[in-house]
């Protein structure tokens, strides 16, 4: 049994980010409203868990991947923020592992969710670190259609959403990716 750490808890929906409290489930108070039964939730680990063992498939690597994640939150590197069943690692460092500037925080999405709910993620999770004191972030996509995705969830916010072409290196290999950034 692994000890129970900041990214190991499995309970609150900002793990490693501070004690506020999660933000209301709007999602789910709408789904009561109608009558329908709320949408059941995987824990932040569990979902990052999913995703890494889909994109590596080893199993060692995927946990000594999160033990990695693990340390780096208790260092107060990263941390995770969890909206419904997608979780945003919080990195308070750049690729090469240097600091960000102060305020600044690159997200990387993982997500069990349709694509049409990415949009609306992408939004709560920028509103939650801006109450936690982030004034940019910054996240990467290959895919063009994620970031169309979010310029239409930024509706008449896109003057602080801007979507670049960078490269950046992926196991060894430099690959074309969008870089998003988002003032707050």
């Amino acid at each position: 049994m692994v000890a129970q750490t900041p990214i190991m808890k499995p309970a609150p929906a900002l793990t490693g980010l501070g004690e506020k409290a999660a933000p209301p489930d709007v999602m789910g108070a709408m789904r009561m409203q109608r009558g329908a039964a709320p949408a059941q939730s995987n824990n932040a680990v569990d979902i990052l868990r999913n995703i890494l063992m889909q994109d590596i498939g080893d199993a060692q690597q995927v946990e000594k991947a999160i033990a990695d994640l693990d340390k780096l939150a208790l260092a107060g590197m990263s941390g995770l923020v969890q909206i419904g069943n997608t979780v945003f690692l919080v990195n308070r460092f750049d690729a090469n592992k240097r600091p960000l500037p102060a305020a600044t925080a690159e997200v990387h999405m993982f997500t069990e969710e349709p694509l049409q709910a990415i949009g609306q993620r992408f939004i709560a999770v920028a509103n939650t670190l801006r109450e936690l004191g982030y004034k940019q972030i910054i996240s990467f996509s290959p895919e063009p259609g994620i970031t169309r995705i979010l310029q239409q969830a930024a509706g008449p916010a896109k003057a602080q959403l801007q979507v670049k072409q960078d490269v950046q290196n992926m196991d060894g290999d430099m690959q074309p990716v969008y870089r998003i950034e988002v003032t707050l």
